[in-house]
């Protein structure tokens, strides 16, 4: 399973239909946006990770643990020092679990 709901980060490109022949690569965009964007935000001076609860409450589809949503950031996060920290250091960091937007269901 991949992350494909629609941020209001503006990071994420909004995908209104998906359609059969382009689906595996609107979902890949759907995922990078998502978590680009507001649902993850890496800290690496507080040695934090401010995750989506998506991550929480599917957590099986993420590979059941920590290392399998630290896998999926790491998969689609942007190059950078937020993806650093995430390779090399985050051993020790502390997961917080944001609050969640209901609004963005409607």
């Amino acid at each position: 399973m991949l992350p494909a709901p629609r941020s209001n980060s503006g990071r994420c490109p909004p995908i209104n239909f998906y359609t059969a022949e382009d689906l595996d690569n609107q979902l890949e965009i759907a995922a990078k946006g998502f978590i680009n964007g507001a649902e993850v935000n890496i800290v690496p001076e507080k040695n934090l990770l401010e995750l989506s609860p998506i991550f929480r409450w599917y957590k099986p589809d993420f590979g059941g643990d920590r290392q399998g949503i630290l896998q999926t950031l790491l998969r689609y996060l942007d190059p950078g020092d937020a993806r650093e920290f995430v390779k090399y250091k985050d051993r020790g960091a502390r997961i917080v679990w944001k609050d969640y937007d209901w609004r963005l269901n409607r």
